[in-house]
């Protein structure tokens, strides 16, 4: 293997809180606004699958993890994996990674610094071109949330330390599922934001700090992993793959406004939607086809970024709008 110039780390986690709809301080949270505020924060972060696969693409978008496999193969990058989580999930996850890829298991509640891996098993993790790193077992809201917070601090700290001495870095941090709408909320949602919206931070060597409004989409994470790699230009990232249009993450934190009329299909065990930087059309799955003219209440239209919590449909309003969108998803 020759080591690459470049090296990406990714950190993902089960489970996130959305702090746009909490309004209690935790410990946790404090850890997040402290990441937010020395990296890059994406505001308007999406799940186009639930998720692990949010990450690696679903069936009909298979090659979403397979750019990075290609970008390692023709480099002769390595790559690593850790599953922080229980044995019997572990196998899973394994399933959806490359055959490339050396995956290691740390365990439920540990980190990797914590001496769960050995240290021959650390050492190569510093050396591999791409890491990823995946909490399974932290889920909102946790049994002990000092621990949880400290698991998120180490975890961050450990994928930012962990470079080497070659090169520049890159890492991504996220969450591969949503939360649900808090029971105290006293109206219905054809989709609770929470549950496709989630935080997203990038840091690293020359990466600036900022907030971002553009919207993204999970599947931007394998092809900005890809293009790191393959030492792209930022500012050239953007094509097609699987399910909808795939963005280079660079492209946006230095370009802001470069992708504003973007339309992000997200995809949920009972919904199919489209988050554009105006609206979110949420369609149920089980309503069937969108065929013909559609009626009022068969799907739901929200104005974005106004309407945090999708409480007001205005489909009515824009139903030209709602045919469009409806004829993406049928």
């Amino acid at each position: 293997m020759v080591s690459g110039l470049r090296k990406v780390r990714l950190l993902t986690f089960n489970q996130l809180p959305d702090l746009a709809f909490s309004q209690d301080r935790t410990c946790l949270g404090d850890e997040m606004n402290q990441v937010t505020a020395a990296a890059i924060y994406f505001e308007n972060h999406y799940l186009q699958l639930p998720g692990l696969k949010s990450i690696t693409g679903g069936e009909s978008s298979a090659s979403v993890i397979g750019l990075i496999q290609q970008t390692l193969e023709a480099k002769g990058l390595s790559a690593a994996a850790v599953f922080c989580g229980e044995s019997d999930a572990y196998a899973e996850f394994q399933n959806l990674l490359p055959a490339c890829f050396d995956s290691h298991f740390a365990g439920a509640g540990n980190y990797c610094g914590d001496g769960s891996l050995s240290a021959s098993q650390a050492g190569a993790l510093q050396k591999s071109d791409f890491v990823w790193i995946h909490c399974d077992r932290f889920v909102i809201p946790p049994a002990d949330e000092d621990v949880a917070a400290a698991v998120f601090r180490k975890q961050v700290q450990f994928c930012q330390d962990n470079f080497g001495d070659h090169g520049d870095v890159l890492v991504l941090i996220t969450a591969v599922n949503g939360t649900s709408c808090p029971p105290a909320v006293p109206f219905e949602s054809r989709l609770f934001d929470g549950e496709v919206h989630v935080p997203l931070w990038v840091t690293g060597s020359d990466v600036p700090v900022r907030r971002v409004q553009a919207v993204s989409g999970s599947q931007d994470i394998a092809f900005t992993v890809s293009e790191y790699l393959a030492k792209h230009d930022a500012v050239e990232g953007a094509g097609q793959q699987g399910t909808g249009t795939v963005c280079d993450l660079r492209k946006l934190y230095l370009n802001p406004g470069s992708d504003s009329a973007r339309s992000l299909i997200v995809e949920t065990d009972e919904s199919l939607a489209i988050r554009t930087n105006d609206f979110l059309f949420v369609k149920s799955k089980e309503d069937g086809g969108l065929s013909g003219v559609l009626s009022v209440g068969e799907v739901a239209l929200y104005a974005k970024p106004r309407d945090v919590w999708n409480f007001n449909d205005v489909s009515a309003e824009y139903m030209q709008r709602v045919q469009e969108f409806a004829r993406l998803v049928d």
